[in-house]
């Protein structure tokens, strides 16, 4: 393969990849205020990571990483809300791109 097709494939499994992740932190965002916020965490990012793996897309930004370990080791919703809605921005910012 030549490299603008390379390029061109590399584009769009990172476009696709802002998109799903968008539409994840949007599930999350839809249910922040819900007392059982970790364990949808956990349900929303093994989701998340099949719709990659069907649309074989590699997950190598490193983004939902800080969301996973602030869920893990902090147990106050605030903390985590807020990395929720930084993640969010970030994937609507992406998205724009």
């Amino acid at each position: 393969m030549n490299n603008r097709k390379c390029e061109a494939i590399r584009k769009i499994n990172l476009h696709n990849y802002w998109n799903i992740s968008l539409k994840y932190t949007t599930i999350l965002i839809k249910n922040i205020d819900n007392k059982n916020l970790h364990e949808i965490v956990n349900s929303i990012y093994g989701s998340f990571c099949k719709h990659l793996k069907s649309n074989k897309i590699i997950d190598n930004k490193n983004v939902w990483f800080e969301l996973l370990n602030i869920n893990k080791k902090v147990y106050k919703n605030n903390m985590l809300e807020s990395t929720i809605r930084k993640i969010h921005l970030t994937n609507i910012y992406n998205n724009l791109k």
